[in-house]
């Protein structure tokens, strides 16, 4: 019947048939339309009966708490907290440290990029001439495209920077997101038999990179001959298998309008290219300074930073924040969704339908199950997204949700976080 109204019959005694390749194109939509079906279906089965009253009427309704005291809802007690959970550098922060060598190895890199002096060589020389060539083919093999211009750009602008006063220091790649925004998604990446990591100072890849060599190879091999499972953001339990680099998404230019037409356009490989560099300059810098000592300092640090981050996190909320009413959570990994309902089963987990699986920078809200009516959350999100634009924002940023305390108070409730 659906594929009836979709396609109603064209032909009259009238008209002359239609030429064959419609018929056959009305084939080839067939299995896409038994995907979409099927799809609708794994979502509707992986929500939760709160989520929408109208599944609540089909799955039943769930526990339902002993209304509170006549004014209790007039004072909520409020948490805010962002996660950062893309954050796995472990030389983002200064630390205490019980290791002199921390402390020297973090002061002699400083030094280095407040006066580089001879150790600012030409981006060529340490990712070289030949190095670029293999990476430009594997992003051929990627299917990148705009890669004649990034060759262009190549040969006649950044293989002649200064690595350190010229590409680290320069504030317009970090506006453009250049680095930052392909590390975000290829740093660390969850999968069912543990995290993966990028071959890099700035993650937890616990490979030794004794040589730019050998860290070259390996580099190559996570960046594109390395499959992995991502959930699929519009489709909840579903997950697809991709390469690392086709995580890499475009950049686009009306959140970031820095960014020039063309470097929109060749947003994908310029950002390969740039994260490339980047690990290679870092990798140099750490090598010269610090020979073999700061990779044991590195895997110390990641050890006691990021190591059971999830664990750790839902032990600070069920143990420190037990008396909350309502947890607002930025920056959040998509799997915080399940995490949070089994391991803080006295809170509803308000979630927006899209999610983002891949920066894994989310947005979500927590609500106490004794003040807040299971079954009356609405998702605005995509409402309020509309009102104000929605340039601004990306899929995961934004969580808008009204819902009904259970004294029958009507709230607004919106967690967000945007790096614009």
């Amino acid at each position: 019947g659906m594929i009836g109204q979709l396609f109603p019959r064209p032909l009259t005694p009238s008209l002359s048939p239609l030429p064959q390749p419609f018929y056959g194109m009305i084939g080839q939509l067939f299995p896409q339309l038994l995907c979409l079906v099927d799809q609708v279906k794994q979502n509707r089965e992986a929500w939760n009966s709160y989520d929408d009253p109208r599944l609540e009427a089909e799955l039943g309704r769930p526990k339902i708490y002993d209304p509170p005291p006549a004014d209790a809802m007039r004072t909520l007690r409020v948490v805010s907290w962002n996660m950062a959970a893309v954050n796995n550098n472990p030389f983002e922060y200064w630390i205490t440290h019980q290791s002199e060598e921390y402390v020297n190895l973090m002061n002699d890199v400083q030094r280095v990029v407040d006066c580089p002096g001879s150790m600012d060589a030409e981006i060529h020389e340490i990712l070289t001439d030949r190095m670029f060539s293999e990476l430009l083919q594997d992003m051929a093999l990627c299917g990148c495209y705009g890669l004649d211009e990034v060759e262009r750009r190549w040969f006649q602008d950044y293989r002649n920077r200064l690595a350190i006063s010229e590409f680290l220091k320069d504030r317009t790649i970090g506006s453009k997101r250049l680095i930052s925004m392909p590390d975000r998604v290829t740093n660390t990446i969850n999968q069912e038999e543990g995290p993966i990591m990028r071959p890099s100072v700035i993650s937890g890849y616990q490979g030794r990179m004794s040589s730019t060599t050998d860290w070259w190879g390996n580099w190559r091999n996570y960046m594109f001959g390395t499959m992995v499972r991502i959930l699929d953001r519009l489709s909840p339990g579903v997950y697809r298998s991709q390469p690392v680099c086709s995580l890499i998404r475009p950049i686009n230019r009306s959140k970031y309008p820095v960014l020039s037409l063309e470097e929109e356009a060749i947003s994908v490989p310029l950002q390969i290219l740039f994260l490339a560099i980047f690990d290679a300059v870092w990798l140099q810098i750490l090598q010269t300074v610090a020979g073999h000592k700061w990779h044991p300092i590195k895997m110390s640090l990641f050890e006691g930073f990021r190591k059971n981050k999830t664990a750790r996190v839902m032990a600070i909320l069920a143990q420190s924040y037990t008396d909350s009413d309502i947890i607002f959570i930025q920056e959040a990994a998509a799997s915080f969704v399940d995490t949070a309902r089994t391991d803080l089963g006295d809170y509803m987990v308000l979630r927006p339908y899209v999610l983002d699986s891949i920066r894994n920078q989310n947005s979500f809200i927590l609500v106490r199950r004794s003040r807040f009516l299971a079954g009356s959350r609405v998702d605005v999100t995509e409402q309020v997204i509309r009102l104000s634009g929605g340039r601004w924002t990306s899929p995961g940023d934004l969580c808008a949700m009204l819902i009904q305390g259970i004294d029958g108070t009507k709230f607004f409730l919106a967690s967000f976080h945007g790096d614009t």
